[in-house]
């Protein structure tokens, strides 16, 4: 049996570990301490970005290809406690409207996360208010 966890765990990435550590409280000790995460240069930029922007009213829209990148930088936004909204394609198509709708209208919400491979979902859906600023 230990020869599939091993298997297993030889085809994750860093972050996918840090999750598996993360939901087995056994294995806390081996999660990636928060300082590694905050510490990265990309999020260090990305703390001088948001908080330029918070700073002239400006409202931040994060588009990625890929899913684990939302899911690394939401971990990123969740440990700096900052406020945000998220669509993928997982995200159910009836819910979409209503992140939306919660990103216009809730100023303390200025980062709305997104990605690229959101089925049926065209610019013409997408009505932001607002100044917008665009990160890829």
């Amino acid at each position: 049996m230990l020869e599939y966890v091993i298997e297993d765990m030889a085809v994750m990435n860093d972050f996918e570990l840090h999750n598996l550590c993360s939901f087995y409280t056994g294995l806390d000790d081996y999660k990636l301490p928060d300082s590694e995460i905050l510490e990265s240069g990309k999020f260090r930029q990305l703390d001088k970005l948001l908080d330029e922007f918070k700073e002239t009213g400006d409202r931040v829209l994060i588009f990625s290809q890929f899913k684990i990148m939302l899911d690394i930088i939401q971990e990123y936004l969740n440990l700096r406690k900052r406020q945000f909204v998220r669509l993928d394609g997982s995200t159910n198509v009836a819910d979409r409207q209503a992140l939306i709708d919660r990103y216009n209208k809730d100023k303390d919400i200025f980062i709305f996360l997104l990605t690229t491979k959101a089925g049926n979902f065209t610019n013409s859906t997408l009505r932001l208010g607002g100044k917008q600023k665009l990160t890829c």
